[in-house]
């Protein structure tokens, strides 16, 4: 069997190809993508996947601190007046900027 590269997508072995201009190839995991947008080496396919899961992470772990960021100014208003973004701040009048 012709080797057909990785998928884009996830990484997993290319399994099937359309025999048409233009075709689409499909992985162990059933994405579909175009036979052109296949990656040649195991090591580049592995790159999207990683990159993926670290961009997931990143806004999974950004909101869960602003999540208790929130949660904790909820609970000690008192704490969080004079913070930027978090509380309402006045000027010496004592009025709200």
């Amino acid at each position: 069997m012709k080797d057909l590269g990785y998928c884009p997508v996830c990484g997993s072995e290319g399994v099937t190809r359309e025999r048409r201009l233009n075709g689409d190839d499909t992985c162990i995991k059933g994405h579909k993508y175009p036979s052109k947008d296949a990656i040649s080496t195991r090591e580049e396919s592995i790159l999207p996947v990683v990159r993926k899961r670290l961009e997931d992470l990143l806004r999974i772990t950004s909101e869960g601190v602003i999540l208790e960021l929130l949660r904790q100014r909820r609970q000690e208003p008192e704490k969080w007046k004079n913070v930027p973004g978090f509380g309402r701040e006045t000027n010496d009048n004592g009025k709200f900027k």
